[in-house]
């Protein structure tokens, strides 16, 4: 399984090209592909501050992306939370969204598909650039639709 981050899940949500994802494409693996469920509130977040523009109603596109079968959705379990807290050298510019996110990666030991430059550098997750083509090639054998 992999997860994406929020503005990733955007994009694949919407069916933009994600050049990290195309070796799911290769072997039409279904069901690997995990969001946080706390992307959906961070969503919300940003479309009320105008960052993002929807071209439907907000209700309306949360409630298709919850029952779309192209994500598992994780929700915040208690362990991730607390782990979102005691991440060791966690960059200071990581927000409380990007620190669970980064937190449910590590709890389930799953890498993570990200275009933020912070949480790429950091040593204590595995992160692929959503740009990277090759970036899942060493989990190609791990990944699975189990969870």
């Amino acid at each position: 399984m992999i997860l994406l981050d929020t503005t990733i899940l955007l994009r694949y949500l919407s069916r933009e090209s994600v050049p990290a994802l195309e070796i799911l494409k290769e072997d039409s693996m279904e069901g690997v592909v995990a969001a946080s469920a706390l992307s959906l509130g961070e969503i919300v977040k940003m479309y009320n501050s105008d960052e993002l523009v929807l071209t439907v109603d907000l209700q309306r596109w949360l409630e298709a992306a919850q029952q779309t079968e192209m994500i598992r959705w994780i929700p915040i379990y208690t362990h991730i939370a607390v782990a979102a807290e005691q991440l060791e050298n966690c960059p200071d510019v990581l927000d409380v969204y990007d620190r669970l996110i980064v937190a449910t990666s590590r709890c389930f030991n799953i890498p993570l598909i990200t275009g933020n430059t912070s949480i790429l550098d950091y040593s204590g997750v595995v992160s692929v650039g959503y740009n990277d083509i090759e970036g899942l090639m060493p989990f190609k054998n791990k990944l699975s639709p189990s969870f």
